[in-house]
């Protein structure tokens, strides 16, 4: 009798296990599984000034297009910016280019600053044959993230009464919100893919096609546009978003000038020779 209710024990001992083990690896599943959306603003939620930890990086799986997307969030910085200007500066919409020489850039800084460069110089892609990724990158910049009517922390209107407040100014964020609004603002959004060998391969998926990278620029009037540019290009077409960036419409100067808050694009520019540009 000891023996089968040992035995019997020993049964109820093996399907707790089990059970633990199986448990065990659907919290793992559930844990790693891909974060499931189905709009642009599920992939780039509007960041606030203040916020913590906005620099993240998450994998998340577009439903309605059955795509997975890597999306990162970190800062940019004007080493990235000078990596794109040529296609942000000189390339048309909706067209494919492949990257210029360091050479060939060169150049067309020195003929953009004399003011000598043609329209045309910058020549696309005949027959783009752009590839769709398996896993496209989007990066989810300030450009894409930052609303009009994001937080102003450094009132120095005297607006609060409080001397020790430390918090947004209410009055600060809604006149400057108000001052964009009336700015006619570009968005610019840089995408990039690899050229794929034939016309056979367009749309489908392979790892490096010729093995050369492409680019494309699109040019919004508004985040939710760009962001929604961002969102079909990864989750339809499995193009990388690599950069973003934003100018107000009407500086034409030849020098570039970061802005490192999106409000200042409203101000008027201190001369005619700055192109401000946010990212």
């Amino acid at each position: 009798m000891n023996s089968g209710i040992s035995g019997r024990g020993r049964t109820r001992s093996r399907s707790a296990s089990t059970d633990s083990s199986r448990s065990y690896t659907s919290s793992l599943a559930t844990k790693h599984a891909p974060e499931r959306i189905s709009s642009h603003s599920e992939l780039l939620p509007i960041r606030y000034s203040g916020e913590t930890n906005t620099e993240t990086d998450r994998h998340v799986r577009i439903v309605p297009f059955k795509r997975k997307v890597y999306s990162v969030s970190h800062g940019a910085s004007p080493a990235d910016f000078a990596q794109y200007e040529w296609i942000i500066k000189h390339g048309a919409t909706d067209k494919w280019y492949e990257q210029p020489s360091l050479a060939v850039q060169k150049q067309m800084v020195v003929m953009d600053e004399a003011g000598c460069l043609p329209d045309d110089f910058l020549c696309a892609l005949e027959q783009p044959v752009p590839l769709s990724l398996p896993v496209p990158k989007v990066w989810a910049s300030a450009a894409l993230v930052t609303p009009t009517d994001d937080d102003i922390y450094d009132c120095i209107a005297g607006h609060s009464v409080d001397p020790e407040f430390a918090g947004a100014c209410h009055r600060c964020t809604d006149e400057r919100a108000e001052a964009l609004e009336k700015c006619s603002l570009i968005y610019f959004v840089v995408m990039s893919t690899f050229q794929a060998f034939d016309n056979i391969y367009r749309g489908t998926t392979s790892a490096t096609g010729t093995g050369k990278t492409i680019y494309k620029v699109v040019k919004c009037g508004r985040r939710e546009a760009a962001a929604s540019e961002a969102f079909y290009a990864a989750g339809i077409n499995g193009w990388n978003v690599v950069f973003s960036c934003v100018r107000r419409e009407g500086d034409r100067g030849k020098k570039v000038t970061r802005v490192d808050e999106l409000w200042k694009m409203a101000e008027k520019p201190r001369d005619g020779q700055e192109l401000r540009v946010f990212y």
